[in-house]
């Protein structure tokens, strides 16, 4: 069985001109220790890394780059792809920091963009205007390969009769 894998080719690279959905307005620097929030396992790139929306405005104190990339380019939209990224090593290269330093982030989505959701990465154009972002401001570069890995699969035995 294989599965598709993101691997960052490189994060200094010129950025690309692409005609992405772009947020209005993106702050990011790094996290001030002091709004961690107190349960956060610094050793786990997705502790305490997500982000939120209300309204217009996605924010996150303590997020990761490791986050934000395996959330950006999560095919399912799902709210634990940091987790699923992590657990099943679906994002390989770049450097250590990116899953160490936090930072945080405010960005402005467009007048355009849809409601208010508690995943904003369930929307395919809030994923466009980070994956953008990524590429503008680290220089980010994504290549997707696919690579040979072990799964299970479960399956009902068809020829089984049922008792009644």
């Amino acid at each position: 069985m294989t599965c598709r894998l993101l691997v960052i080719a490189a994060l200094i690279v010129p950025p690309v001109a692409a005609q992405a959905p772009k947020f209005e307005v993106v702050s990011i620097r790094s996290a001030d220790r002091a709004q961690f929030p107190p349960n956060i396992d610094e050793e786990d790139p997705c502790s305490a890394a997500q982000v939120q929306q209300k309204g217009r405005t996605v924010t996150g104190t303590a997020t990761t780059l490791y986050s934000l990339i395996a959330s950006a380019y999560n095919p399912w939209q799902h709210t634990a792809a940091c987790t699923y990224a992590t657990r099943w090593d679906l994002l390989s290269g770049g450097p250590n920091w990116i899953k160490s330093q936090r930072y945080a982030i405010q960005a402005l989505l467009p007048d355009t963009a849809g409601a208010e959701a508690p995943n904003p990465f369930a929307d395919a154009n809030v994923q466009r205007m980070f994956q953008a972002m990524l590429a503008e401001r680290f220089g980010l570069v994504v290549r997707q390969e696919t690579r040979d890995r072990m799964v299970y699969f479960i399956e009902v035995d068809q020829s089984a009769t049922v008792m009644q």
